[in-house]
């Protein structure tokens, strides 16, 4: 009698490991999915598993997705931020090339010693204003 017992407990196992190991994949299957669609979607939401199994492995997947969507965030405010940076450069240059037009005219004016002094300061205003601008263009285009 001990045989057959021996041969139905190994018979049970088997049949419960079968359907564990089923379990198991179906629940990997559903990761693997969620995953998938995840990636493939800008959504909000987490990963959920039907079956109760490998909890731990949803648990880290959620947590690289959270990783990633904060990446995505990052990469999306750094763009938009050069693109900031790059409008304001322009913004300013567009003054600053009339300020400069202005200048070269009076500049060929015949003025008092005094307004020549105050011309030149201008100019000089003017061309560290351009250099500035000028390096935040190259800033953002760096980045």
């Amino acid at each position: 009698m001990f045989p057959w017992l021996l041969c139905l407990a190994l018979q049970t196992a088997v049949i419960a490991l079968g359907v564990k190991t089923r379990l198991l994949q179906r629940s990997f299957d559903e990761i693997a999915n969620g995953l998938a669609e995840r990636l493939d979607e800008d959504t909000h939401t987490l990963l959920s598993l039907f079956m109760w199994d490998p909890r731990w492995l949803a648990s880290v997947l959620n947590r690289q997705l959270w990783q990633l969507r904060a990446r995505r965030l990052i990469r999306t405010g750094d763009r938009e931020l050069k693109e900031a940076v790059t409008n304001i450069s322009h913004d300013l240059r567009t003054p600053l090339t009339a300020i400069r037009g202005h200048l070269d005219l009076l500049e060929r004016e015949d003025l008092p010693p005094e307004a020549r002094r105050y011309l030149e300061l201008i100019g000089d205003r003017a061309e560290s204003m351009t250099r500035l601008t000028e390096g935040l263009t190259l800033n953002a285009s760096i980045r």
